[in-house]
């Protein structure tokens, strides 16, 4: 059997509550190495000592942001003469990564145990998935991140919507999320026909791949390698060559309601919007007067800040999807 190392988080969501049956399923097989890290800066220590061990495969039990920080070390400081694939665990809230790679119910006890069994009875090969990872330079005070999605505009008034005023209600991931997209939508259009709407920023410059682009507003600009978002929504574009997937969308009424329609539709990237940027590329420079967003963690910048964001690095990845 595999080593599996299973680096955990117990601050995210789901191991708060949870984590003793994460720990129930880690006593059930030989072969796992189990850390429980104290804070995000551990991460570096239980890598290396994976990597010291000898482990095959990394399990990560913690949210998005423990997920980036987890892709961010290995990356940077390459702890590993061979990188292991990675197994992500359900145990955010959001878990816009986990989904993606096939977990989609909120339990990482199962997926653990799933996991464990694909290598217990060595399967584990047939489900393993090449994913490309985006690097995010020039953010001040931090060193080069890495992670599958980035957004910024409104998308960061969105998620500091959804923490500070949705999530309290304790409503599922499956209605919470609408929720917060359904009324992000309305109070952008109602603010552009009646004033300026809750989510408008200052201009950002932008330029997407090799096209600059004047400073405006935008609603939205996402930049991923991720297959699906949140709800299953695919807003990509087959245009262009690259590994990230880009969407932006200027902060003018009717262009938002044409993208917010066929983002539904799952017309998006198919037919042109005027002005709606869905494209494909390798690199994405954005001239920044609001924070950004990394797999869901907040990140403020001074006015101006250029960052750049890249595709060309990749892991493997375990995908749940198929077991």
């Amino acid at each position: 059997m595999n080593l599996v190392g299973v680096l955990s988080n117990p601050r995210s969501t789901r191991n708060q509550s949870g984590l003793d049956r994460v720990r129930d399923v880690v006593e059930d097989f030989d072969g796992v190495f189990h850390f429980e890290i104290d804070s995000i800066s551990d991460i570096s220590l239980a890598l290396r000592r994976f990597a010291e061990q000898g482990v095959d495969v990394i399990a990560i039990n913690g949210g998005d942001g423990t997920i980036q920080a987890v892709f961010s070390c290995l990356l940077r400081e390459r702890p590993f003469t061979v990188m292991p694939p990675i197994a992500v665990l359900p145990a955010g809230k959001t878990n816009m990564i986990a989904e993606d790679l096939g977990a989609m119910s909120a339990k990482p006890h199962v997926y653990l145990r799933r996991l464990l069994e694909l290598c217990r009875d060595e399967r584990l090969a047939t489900r393993i998935v090449r994913r490309s990872i985006l690097r995010i330079e020039g953010i001040p005070g931090a060193p080069d991140l890495n992670g599958m999605f980035v957004g910024t505009a409104g998308i960061v008034r969105g998620i500091e919507f959804c923490r500070q005023i949705i999530y309290p209600l304790g409503l599922p991931n499956l209605l919470s999320h609408p929720l917060t997209v359904g009324l992000l939508f309305f109070g952008s259009m109602f603010g552009g026909l009646f004033g300026r709407s809750p989510l408008a920023t200052e201009p950002i410059a932008a330029k997407f791949g090799t096209v600059e682009h004047e400073p405006q507003q935008y609603f939205v600009i996402t930049a991923t390698t991720l297959d699906r978002l949140i709800l299953g929504l695919r807003p990509f574009g087959d245009t262009g060559q690259g590994s990230i997937k880009l969407l932006a969308v200027p902060q003018r009424t009717s262009t938002i309601t044409k993208a917010f329609l066929r983002t539904f539709n799952g017309t998006l990237g198919r037919k042109p919007i005027k002005d709606v940027t869905t494209i494909r590329t390798d690199e994405v420079r954005l001239k920044l007067n609001c924070p950004i967003t990394v797999d869901g963690e907040l990140f403020d910048v001074p006015p101006d800040t250029e960052i750049r964001i890249s595709g060309n690095e990749a892991l493997h990845f375990v995908n749940f999807a198929s077991v």
